[in-house]
């Protein structure tokens, strides 16, 4: 080999010997770091870290996340208003937050919702649905959990309907249900979106499980992963906060005929109404099923009093009016404990509301309890 040849063949050694060594350097601190981080996050049960960042739920394989089972929390809890109350977080059996022992002379109403039904910072005996056990003198049963859309909703009432055999189930709904429903409004979605895989509800009677991120690798890394999904949520929602009309929104914009996402709207609203035609067969006749509507955001809430006459189910959907109506009158949001949920005066407004409603209940002769 001649000389020359041969120092040249030596220099793209050390040349490549020389970057193998700087990306090492490079690469090997990050994983380090991104280790450390991991097993910080997963020795340390943090709220922020953990699914939906919130400790109170855990992943499942049937519903995406739930609420634990027979989990507790206590705190303070302040409100719109600059109040601040103590509040006891508990749930019992299968994550719901009411699970009464069931008194055979009394109805039972079965209530599943959202996070205006978690009602995390709000307490045991301050919930609407508590109030409204004890207004009615009814047998109390509430699951609620952040995040839930209509679906996962359904499959809770499928999943504890023979055991509690309710006179009535209380579906309690809101705009963001919509989104919820949907992988694509999801997406488009910053605010609202917790990036954790989940099922949902097609056209056609089906099921689709899909985790709401468009970069599907980073997808299943941010799940996997306590510290991905820390970093990846706190970028979601610091980017939340420059949301413009550009196919962004957070949580509830009107999308109008002429929005893009509106064939989008469309569908998920078909899909939305085939879970509730499953809900209607399995109430059958003897079980009476009510929406519950907790805003009145357009077009949503014309969307979902569409979808209750479709069904046949009751529609309550004006204590959003009334809440606002009594917070004009008096200058503050009153029931509020932030720019939606209520504080403790809003759900005890809210369990006067439901009893008015719910006041001709009698206990059906199937209980047998």
């Amino acid at each position: 080999m001649h000389p020359d040849t041969a120092m040249n063949s030596a220099g793209r050694v050390r040349r490549r010997r020389l970057w193998l060594f700087r990306l090492c350097a490079i690469l090997l601190p990050l994983v380090a770091l991104f280790t450390a981080a991991e097993i910080y996050f997963r020795l340390h049960d943090l709220r922020k870290s953990s699914v939906y960042a919130q400790s109170s739920n855990r992943i499942d394989p049937e519903l995406g996340w739930a609420p634990k089972e027979n989990f507790a929390s206590a705190g303070e809890a302040g409100d719109s208003v600059g109040q601040t109350r103590p509040y006891k977080f508990t749930t019992g059996k299968s994550g719901f937050r009411s699970w009464p022992q069931t008194v055979k002379e009394r109805p039972k109403i079965l209530i599943v919702g959202d996070s205006f039904t978690q009602a995390e910072r709000i307490d045991d005996a301050k919930t609407y649905y508590a109030r409204l056990g004890e207004m009615l003198q009814a047998n109390i049963y509430a699951f609620g959990c952040s995040g839930y859309g209509t679906l996962q909703e359904w499959l809770v009432i499928d999943r504890h309907f023979d055991e509690i055999r309710p006179d009535v189930i209380v579906l309690q709904v809101c705009s963001n249900d919509f989104v919820n429903s949907s992988v694509v409004l999801e997406n488009a979605s910053r605010r609202h979106n917790n990036g954790l895989n989940r099922p949902y509800p097609q056209p056609d009677g089906s099921v689709v499980w899909d985790v709401p991120r468009k970069l599907k690798a980073l997808s299943w890394l941010s799940v996997n992963s306590r510290f991905l999904f820390w970093l990846m949520k706190r970028i979601d929602q610091s980017r939340a906060g420059f949301d413009v009309p550009d196919g962004t929104f957070s949580v509830t914009r009107p999308i109008l005929p002429e929005d893009p996402l509106a064939p989008e709207l469309e569908r998920t609203t078909k899909a939305i109404g085939t879970v509730l035609q499953r809900l209607k067969k399995r109430a059958g006749g003897n079980c009476r099923v009510v929406l519950f509507a907790v805003d009145q955001d357009e077009p949503y809430f014309s969307l979902w009093k569409r979808l209750a006459e479709d069904s046949g189910f009751d529609f309550a959907g004006d204590f959003d009016a009334i809440l606002h109506a009594e917070e004009k009158e008096a200058g503050k949001p009153i029931g509020r404990i932030d720019d939606h949920h209520w504080n403790e005066h809003g759900h005890e407004r809210a369990a006067e509301y439901l009893r008015d409603r719910l006041k001709d209940v009698t206990v059906g002769a199937k209980s047998g309890i």
